[in-house]
């Protein structure tokens, strides 16, 4: 499954029937395009598509089975909210776009991958600005990523991240303060080139 932003989608309702008798479930054809929209690609043959900058909120929820998750972008309000659960199953989930970066992530994005070997990457691998991130503990058993990206990415795993728990910083001058990690996870952070700064405070 992936997460994205998209340009200049048209959505039609055509008439839709629900049985061998032909009775009208909706009737009417209506048109609308949007400049831009968020569209979840994977869960059928031709997306689910929704209002990228009017929608507040997002909740996807996922089934039993092994799914991997790409997500590049949230919605486009700040005080917005994309919230991801897979459920059980070994799951893997990436957060980065196609440019290897974060910055798409506007508003808040909330990931709770469930029970199962799961695996967990966030990527920003392609910013060439360095940024001021905070890893923090958060309500709800969350971990907060803060400052990568303009919204917070927020992550959690009943079961822990025992496939993969990396976090790719920027290619500039970071500072890092850790002040939470996920359990008993092993949390891989890689801040490639640049001048940065890594502090580990007690918690």
């Amino acid at each position: 499954y992936s997460v994205v932003e998209q340009q200049g989608v048209d959505t039609n309702a055509d008439p839709v029937f629900s049985n061998a008798n032909f009775s009208t479930v909706t009737s009417d054809v209506k048109s609308t395009h949007y400049s831009s929209v968020l569209s979840l690609q994977g869960l059928n043959e031709f997306g689910i598509h929704s209002d990228y900058a009017g929608l507040e909120s997002l909740t996807l929820n996922l089934g039993q089975g092994h799914d991997q998750v790409t997500i590049g972008d949230s919605l486009q309000q700040a005080d917005s909210r994309v919230q991801i659960n897979t459920a059980e199953g070994n799951d893997r989930v990436t957060v980065s776009n196609e440019l290897q970066t974060v910055d798409d992530v506007l508003g808040t994005l909330g990931i709770d991958a469930g029970q199962g070997e799961n695996a967990l990457l966030i990527d920003d691998a392609g910013d060439q600005t360095g940024d001021t991130i905070s890893m923090d503990s958060a309500a709800d058993d969350y971990i907060k990523l803060s400052g990568m990206a303009a919204g917070d990415i927020l992550y959690k795993s009943q079961s822990g991240f025992s496939e993969q728990l990396d976090i790719i910083s920027s290619q500039g001058d970071d500072h890092i303060s850790v002040n939470a990690l996920h359990g008993g996870d092993h949390t891989q952070l890689d801040s490639q080139r640049g001048d940065d700064i890594i502090i580990v405070n007690d918690f």
